[in-house]
């Protein structure tokens, strides 16, 4: 059974939430991002989704990285296969191969590891 979330957590999201669009400090960004129990690459997009959806007009765009192409302006994804490593070693990774290698540990892991398949409609 998932517990539904209360009137008064979503009442201290929002309180959180305006203080971190009011001032988007360090801070107030970990507060926000540790009550959604969000990591930082899933805080980024969440908030990139939030700013499209608080001002839908603001044309803001993604380019795809080009070298030698893009705008300065905008925001630039980089595909995984040409991204740098720096920004790589931000993203979380699993090397399958390793996993591989140390089939011993993965396998003792893997057993306590459960599946659990939900209808959504």
């Amino acid at each position: 059974m998932i517990a539904r979330k209360s009137k008064s957590h979503f009442e201290l999201l929002n309180a959180l939430m305006k203080t971190f669009i009011a001032t988007p400090t360090q801070e107030s960004r970990r507060a926000v991002q540790s009550f959604m129990e969000m990591d930082d690459t899933n805080f980024s997009a969440f908030m990139v989704l939030f700013d499209a959806f608080k001002n839908p007009r603001a044309k803001s765009q993604v380019e795809i990285f080009e070298p030698g192409k893009n705008s300065v302006d905008g925001a630039v994804a980089f595909p995984t296969a040409i991204a740098p490593r720096e920004i790589l070693a931000k993203l979380p990774y699993v090397n399958y191969t390793e996993l591989l290698a140390r089939e011993k540990d993965y396998r003792a892991t893997a057993s306590r590891a459960s599946l659990w398949l939900k209808k959504m409609q």
